[in-house]
């Protein structure tokens, strides 16, 4: 039994739900055929809504609880109070499947007795509601393995879906890069600083510029006290601007060099556990924008787009685009073999997150599973650079709470 069951994620009360279930069949032969693992028991809530059936994930604190094969979700107070009142609620349990740790699809065995297989984004080209189109099933599990060939669906796939299915393991460079802090502003409010500035000097003061201009090339006559002082100013304050820009960029530059351990909570209990590190890619043409190649975790060849951070390199700084590699799923982080490298850090961040939940506990703020901050509105940056931690949160964008694709990423610098 283990053999389908993720190392990290196995406990005895999950090895004996997967034995029981009905979808364990098709589990077998997902397991055989894309060498994929079970690493957790969920449940789905069902509703009846317009002579139509409604689906949606359970949500939970503790996901343990889940595995256990006694567990009834009608029992339990917590997912109770996510019933809407008046609403005949009914359960099936469904079981996530990774690779490499990286949530890859849900199955699950359902009340028509199907076998159903969803993927994180729209496999078919037709569906009653958006849950259906990402949804394959048929009473038969040869058939669902079928269609998924046909659709040529693949673990880790560079698929034309918006959401192909190695998007979990995507961290938006552009935005690690824009919000980094200088302890004041933002990477991109400093070059929106001075360009406004740089602008100024065409823009604005159109008497002293034209002054300038003639006598660069009119009549050669000099410039006035006034002007020449003016533009001395101007050009020493862009020079310090332009040094302090260059200065914060090159203090990112040096946490990119050093490369990131990649920490994700997910939906679905556990952790994703990665190494980030900085690539200079081979560049491609794509439909609507210039993309890059490489290598995913099952050999293939993905696709991205590029971001080249013009301004860097206007300042002799190349920042390459960050892409994580060498994932693995664990119940705790004690699990990892590296732990006590990364133990100190994750203490000091604990405390950190302590203050930062206690200064912004107006604005919703709260911490999730110790070392997650939540989505804040006072938030300005989701750095805090004296630790070279960056969070990028993924789950406060999707309606669909308890999504088990959804990862909330914490990269924390990679232990020397």
């Amino acid at each position: 039994m283990n053999k389908y069951i993720s190392d990290n994620m196995h406990t005895a009360e999950l090895e004996q739900s997967l034995n029981e279930s009905k979808v364990f069949p098709m589990v077998k032969d997902l397991c055989h055929r894309y060498d994929m693992r079970v690493s957790q028991r969920l449940f789905l809530a069902r509703h009846k809504y317009d002579t139509q059936w409604h689906i949606n994930y359970l949500e939970a604190e503790d996901f343990d609880k889940f595995n256990d094969i006694n567990y009834n979700p009608m029992l339990d107070e917590e997912i109770k109070k996510q019933a809407s009142e008046g609403r005949t609620m009914w359960y099936d349990e469904a079981f996530v499947m990774t690779y490499d740790g990286i949530p890859q699809a849900v199955v699950y065995y359902d009340n028509e007795d199907n076998y159903c297989f969803q993927a994180n984004y729209y496999i078919k080209d037709r569906g009653r509601d958006s849950w259906d189109r990402k949804t394959i099933k048929s009473i038969k599990v040869s058939q669902v393995l079928k269609s998924l060939r046909k659709k040529e669906w693949s673990p880790l796939a560079d698929t034309s879906a918006p959401t192909p299915t190695w998007k979990p393991i995507l961290i938006q460079t552009q935005d690690v890069v824009s919000s980094y802090f200088d302890g004041n502003k933002t990477i991109s409010s400093l070059i929106s600083d001075y360009d406004r500035k740089l602008s100024e000097l065409t823009y604005d003061n159109r008497e002293m510029l034209g002054e300038l201009i003639d006598s660069l090339y009119g009549t050669k006559k000099p410039i006035s006290h006034k002007t020449n002082e003016y533009y001395e100013n101007v050009i020493k304050t862009l020079d310090n601007d332009k040094n302090h820009l260059k200065k914060v960029i090159g203090d990112l530059k040096e946490e990119f060099e050093n490369g990131f351990i990649s920490i994700g909570r997910m939906n679905m209990g556990g952790f994703l556990v990665g190494e980030v590190f900085e690539h200079f890619p081979e560049v491609t043409t794509g439909r609507y924008q210039r993309q890059f190649c490489y290598k995913l975790p099952n050999g293939k060849i993905g696709t991205h787009d590029l971001h080249t951070f013009e301004k860097a390199e206007q300042l002799d700084i190349k920042l390459g685009n960050l892409i994580m590699q060498n994932t693995q799923v664990v119940r705790n982080l004690e699990q990892l073999s590296f732990y006590d490298s990364i133990k100190p850090t994750l203490a000091m961040l604990k405390l950190k997150l302590e203050q930062w939940s206690e200064e912004n506990k107006g604005a919703g703020a709260t911490v999730a599973e110790e070392y997650f901050k939540t989505h804040s509105y006072n938030d300005s940056s989701n750095w805090f650079e004296d630790l070279g931690c960056y969070y990028q949160l993924n789950s406060r964008h999707h309606s669909l709470k308890g999504n088990p694709f959804l990862v909330d990423w914490l990269l924390m610098p990679k232990p020397q």
